[in-house]
């Protein structure tokens, strides 16, 4: 231990409670753009608008990603972007073939 670093006398998992992780940037919006454009596949009208958060979550995640240069953020944020881009591709193409019956 050198003569130069703080010691403040607290056991190490009081530090550690004292200053939690951090999450990475760029994960969070990531992860929530995928579950949302998953969700869009699923429920018609509340799922096209799940689909546009997970546009706009998925954006935010690569920005953040690249700013930052923390690839992971920037994949989620694709995956993301992607699934919520196909959603709504797929709602609305249902919706027109469906309409020539």
């Amino acid at each position: 231990m050198s003569s130069n670093a703080p010691d403040s006398g607290a056991p190490r998992s009081e530090l550690d409670a004292a200053n939690p992780p951090v999450p990475a940037p760029g994960v969070i919006s990531g992860v929530l753009s995928i579950i949302a454009g998953g969700a869009g596949f699923g429920i018609p009208i509340v799922g096209m608008i799940g689909s546009l958060i997970g546009i706009w979550l998925g954006i935010m995640a690569i920005r953040r990603g690249r700013s930052s240069r923390y690839s992971p953020a920037t994949i989620c944020g694709v995956i993301g972007l992607t699934l919520s881009v196909l959603s709504i591709a797929y709602w609305v193409s249902a919706v027109l073939f469906e309409s020539y019956h």
